[in-house]
């Protein structure tokens, strides 16, 4: 992966970072410059870098999957939803009893589905995250709104006493009321 890394970056300077086909033309770039074994290479550490990048994001929203469906009472055995293998720096790696992770495995799957069907689908499925968390916006305003206490804010703002950081302390005075 190193040998890719240090291949691929006299090419950085020469392909603009926001393109957004930087990936395949640095490749190709690669392989007009520096032949097909370097394109090769770095096409490869392409594969690497997109291959821990997402394992990473899965095993994190593995984690969020684990405890929202623990908030329905559908457990996941650790068993099935950790990794087999943890290290640590004194200890080094050391079996932890897991046989895979499953939630992991299947963000992995659903993610790589959504790639294969296309662009226009992943966009269609985007847009309907943006409006369940625009619903979840929408319902914290709604249901938090009738928790307002107008006590507290009496006085909206602090009187200018000519001191730095004096209001500070009434404005957190305030908040514990």
């Amino acid at each position: 992966m190193a040998i890719g890394c240090r291949a691929g970056r006299p090419l950085l300077r020469r392909v603009r970072i926001n393109d957004p086909d930087f990936r395949q033309r640095l490749h190709h770039s690669a392989y007009a410059t520096l032949g097909e074994f370097i394109a090769w290479i770095i096409g490869w550490d392409l594969v690497l870098e997109y291959l821990f990048g997402a394992s990473t994001v899965a095993v994190g929203w593995s984690g969020y999957v684990v405890s929202f469906l623990k908030d329905f009472n559908i457990n996941i055995p650790a068993v099935f939803s950790q990794a087999p293998l943890s290290y640590s720096v004194t200890g080094g790696w050391h079996a932890t009893g897991a046989i895979l992770n499953c939630p992991a495995i299947f963000i992995v799957g659903l993610m790589t589905t959504l790639l294969v069907i296309g662009i226009r689908e992943s966009t269609r499925v985007n847009n309907v995250i943006v409006i369940i968390k625009l619903i979840v916006i929408v319902l914290f305003v709604g249901v938090g709104v009738f928790f307002i206490k107008l006590a507290n804010w009496s006085p909206f703002l602090p009187d200018n006493t000519g001191q730095f950081g004096h209001s500070a302390g009434a404005v957190l005075c305030a908040a514990q009321a």
